[in-house]
């Protein structure tokens, strides 16, 4: 695996140069991108109620999150490995020493720790410049990472609270995870190589999962030029999901509808299409995929997913004419679409292919084999040319035709019986 570490700005051959050897796929400047905090345990449908009080063993109980954030603090109760088994054997990081943390720190919940620096100093300076408290280790000065990492897969704490404020027992929702954190965020910054230096040492690790709470302010740059991107693509494919990574559920049942077409009643079909609330029938989007559109560029985009989640739907394609690579956080899974790319959806739900069943001993010929709607409500015709070559001996034979634009099917029985058959030669 070539070294991200190997492409960053610090290197003194010419961009030019560097992009004629061998290996290299494609060259961009290192940008800052900032630290991010969400919370994602609902909308992931993870509940880590059902192990409290719990110390199971066994693999899937060894599952290893990578890190890439400002460090941890390792002295917090959250990274207690009381009950914790040995380290997975397939885990090949290191506990790398440096200012205020040791290879002690580290222990069965905390199996990793490296920190990144040179792609920061090489854009912004000495950290010492800063004149603020930092570690040169993979110690936390922030407080960020500590707070993310304990939150993906902090250890059973009792009796805590906020000043006495809502005592109760603090958890992550993945308690019995093991941590191998990579710091590469400093003064709320992170840069882009320093980040590709910190997922190649993870996807080299052996990490299972990879945890960025963190990304790069708008405009947001196309994902051949995102680093996050990049890596992520690089650890899917050894088999390392993302954090956040929550794919759709398609089943045969599942389907896409327009806001538009699944008005409640009494709403126009424009007002629908806008999906707020209490303008979707439940009954049309149940189980459904809903597409919605904006009706002013300021529309809460969030607020949309939540009225398709409470009708019933299980995702929602947003049409946006701002968007340019950009995720958002839904309630439910959910994608951004330009408007070309909802002129691109429109064209293929609204062609309809069809697929024949062939009677036994008769050929059909449907002609048009597509049809292609330019609006609701549309009649189009078409024609089934019959070619029997054996006759069916005074019995119905039976097929079908099926119209489907890989949503929504109309299947139309046919039964022939066929008395004669013509030779030709």
């Amino acid at each position: 695996m070539m070294r991200s570490s190997a492409l960053i700005a610090l290197l003194f051959l010419s961009s030019f140069a560097l992009a004629r050897k061998g290996g290299v796929i494609s060259i961009f400047e290192s940008r800052m991108i900032q630290l991010h905090t969400t919370h994602s345990w609902e909308f992931l449908g993870v509940n880590s109620l059902q192990y409290e009080g719990q110390m199971p063993s066994g693999s899937m109980f060894d599952v290893i999150v990578g890190v890439i954030d400002t460090g941890l603090w390792p002295e917090s109760r959250s990274y207690d490995d009381t009950g914790v088994g040995p380290v997975p054997e397939r885990f090949r990081g290191e506990c790398i020493p440096g200012e205020n943390f040791t290879s002690a720190h580290c222990n069965r919940k905390i199996i990793g720790a490296r920190y990144y620096y040179k792609g920061f100093e090489a854009d912004e300076g000495p950290l010492e410049s800063f004149n603020q408290t930092f570690f040169r280790s993979a110690r936390d000065g922030d407080g960020h990472g500590s707070h993310t990492s304990s939150t993906i897969a902090g250890s059973v704490v009792d009796d805590v609270s906020l000043y006495g404020l809502g005592r109760g027992t603090a958890r992550g929702g993945a308690p019995h995870a093991r941590l191998a954190m990579y710091k590469a965020c400093w003064f709320n910054l992170c840069s882009d190589a320093d980040i590709l230096a910190a997922m190649d040492d993870a996807i080299s690790d052996g990490v299972d999962i990879l945890s960025l709470s963190l990304g790069p302010s708008p405009p947001q740059p196309s994902y051949f030029h995102n680093t996050i991107s990049i890596g992520a693509f690089h650890a899917f494919q050894k088999g390392i999901l993302g954090y956040s990574l929550n794919p759709f559920k398609m089943g045969t049942s599942c389907g896409l509808i327009a806001g538009g077409a699944a008005a409640a009643l009494g709403i126009p079909s424009k007002n629908a299409s806008y999906c707020k609330n209490s303008t979707l029938d439940p009954i049309l989007v149940k189980g459904k995929i809903v597409v919605c559109t904006l009706e002013e560029l300021t529309d809460n985009r969030r607020e949309k997913a939540n009225t398709v989640k409470t009708a019933g739907g299980i995702g929602v394609v947003l049409v946006d004419p701002l968007a340019k690579d950009v995720g958002f956080q839904f309630a439910i899974p959910g994608s951004v679409i330009t408007p070309l790319g909802a002129a691109e959806l429109q064209a293929y739900l609204t062609t309809e292919s069809s697929y024949v069943e062939y009677p036994a001993g008769v050929k059909l010929t449907v002609n048009p084999p597509q049809l292609k709607f330019s609006q609701a409500g549309e009649k189009l015709t078409y024609r089934i040319d019959f070619t029997p070559y054996q006759s069916s001996n005074g019995s119905f034979v039976f097929g079908s035709l099926t119209w489907s634009n890989g949503v929504h099917q109309v299947r139309s029985p046919i039964g022939l019986n066929v008395v004669s058959v013509s030779n030709r030669d």
